[in-house]
């Protein structure tokens, strides 16, 4: 009843503040002091009121009753207050969760169902592409291989155009036209120069020495044995391809380390199969035999060097060939070019002078 009666107060009666409620409370609890230490003098009651008074409890009942509904009061108008100042705070926005609605499930819209046709068709067209682009990488390698197939056949099928020539000595050679040059087929056996003056022999490792270190151009048989001259031609130290008397027949010379460049390019190149398209079909070991497309015909004749023994790779016939340039590295080396039977390439290198090597002459 108490709070319904403070909730019926019209807001012109209530408190405006906690201090008003506290003053309003302050000031009735110094009347009921006052009242309690002197009591006002009772007023003279006719008889009838007398008789009417009421009786000591009941009248403290009341106050309590009355300080109940007080602190009741001032409790409600507290809370009316705090609510009345939380309101009059901005509110701080709580942001709403977001809620879950089931939506109904659409279909592609034709926009999307357009872009996916489109996509599709440009993956279609790309591996159509990519499917052409390797078709023709495929068609161009075909032709290459049989470019190349019909290229072989060619040379191997082409006439070579074969020449002689006769040195001081009256020795045939065989000579054979590659691209521009005109080589010998054959490795030079003579045992003079061009004048006519005789090429010593040198027969020992002490001969070879004494040739190298006297600056003095020799000739060698391999194993000392005439009969190897017939097939693999002599043996010269550096000195004798240089000589001025001129090794070569008359109106061919022996070739500089750039004129057999010339040769190993127009064949491919020094690291292609130069090798196997000079190298003789027969004499090679262990199946290192060429196909002598060019009818150059080299033999492994291996090389005598002055400081020791006929050597090889393996110290025997068959091995490897090696001629002399007309070109100098220094004053120890002569430029050489080779060809082994274990590898199709020719070989770049250099050998003391007093090395003796084949020697191949090219026509000027």
């Amino acid at each position: 009843s108490a709070v319904l009666l403070a909730m019926e107060l019209k807001p012109e009666n209530r408190f405006q503040s906690v201090a008003e409620m506290r003053e309003a409370l302050h000031t009735l609890q110094q009347r009921k002091q006052n009242t309690e230490k002197s009591p006002a003098e009772p007023k003279k009651q006719k008889p009838q009121e007398a008789a009417k008074a009421p009786e000591p409890g009941k009248n403290r009942m009341r106050w309590y009753v009355i300080v109940t509904l007080v602190l009741i009061i001032g409790a409600f108008g507290m809370y009316y207050l705090t609510t009345t100042i939380n309101l009059a705070k901005p509110e701080t926005e709580i942001p709403e969760e977001p809620i879950e609605t089931e939506t109904e499930e659409t279909g592609p819209t034709e926009a999307e169902i357009e872009q996916a046709n489109r996509q599709k068709e440009l993956e279609r067209k790309r591996q159509e592409d990519e499917l052409e682009r390797q078709r023709q990488v495929e068609e161009q390698r075909k032709i290459e291989q049989q470019e190349a197939e019909r290229n072989r056949l060619e040379e191997e099928q082409r006439p070579l155009t074969f020449s002689s020539l006769r040195d001081i000595a009256g020795n045939v050679y065989k000579a054979v036209t590659i691209g521009n040059q005109v080589w010998m087929a054959e490795n030079l056996n003579v045992d003079r120069f061009r004048n006519g003056d005789p090429i010593p022999q040198a027969t020992t490792r002490d001969e070879l020495v004494q040739a190298f270190l006297n600056k003095q151009p020799v000739w060698y048989y391999i194993d000392n044995d005439p009969a190897y001259g017939g097939q693999y031609g002599k043996l010269y130290n550096w000195y004798a391809v240089i000589d001025p008397r001129g090794l070569a027949p008359e109106g061919w010379h022996v070739p500089s380390a750039s004129e057999w460049d010339v040769l190993s390019n127009y064949l491919g190149g020094v690291n292609s199969a130069v090798g196997k398209k000079l190298k003789s079909t027969n004499g090679w070991i262990n199946n290192g035999n060429g196909s002598n497309t060019e009818g150059f015909s080299a033999l492994p004749g291996g090389y005598r060097c002055y400081s020791g023994g006929y050597v090889n790779q393996e110290n025997t016939t068959g091995t490897a060939a090696y001629w002399w340039t007309s070109t100098t590295r220094d004053d120890r080396e002569g430029k050489c070019r080779s060809i082994e039977y274990k590898w199709n390439v020719m070989y770049r290198g250099a050998q003391f002078k007093g090395c003796a090597l084949s020697v191949r002459c090219i026509r000027d």
